[in-house]
């Protein structure tokens, strides 16, 4: 049984794990990336693909949502770490041992 809460629906404790179980259930597909990779932080950008920090190898990555990947290496910048889109259609990131941002263009910025 569920309780609800201002319209909200909310897990009652103490309930099997399967009382919670999703109504429906998606496709997860996973894209490999190089050994050691180590994606830390991913986000949408304006050119429609999605955007994420490589630490493991220094770098920015791209990929589009048919799977096409693409790394932006040689950021000299001290492992990225978290990325967004900025309003001047660029993606901005911030350097974890560098102390230091970036700003890297899209096809849209």
């Amino acid at each position: 049984m569920a309780a609800v809460i201002v319209g909200l629906p909310v897990l009652a404790l103490g309930l099997p794990a399967t009382t919670a179980a999703a109504a429906t259930v998606g496709t997860v597909t996973i894209h490999s990336l190089k050994p050691n990779s180590r994606p830390n932080s991913i986000t949408a950008g304006p050119d429609e693909a999605l955007w994420f920090t490589n630490t493991g190898h220094n770098q920015i990555g791209r990929i589009t949502t048919a799977g096409e990947l693409t790394g932006y290496p040689g950021q000299k910048s001290g492992y990225p770490h978290s990325i967004t889109a900025g309003p001047d259609g660029a993606m901005w990131f911030t350097n974890y041992n560098g102390s230091s941002l970036g700003r890297i263009t899209t096809a849209d910025g």
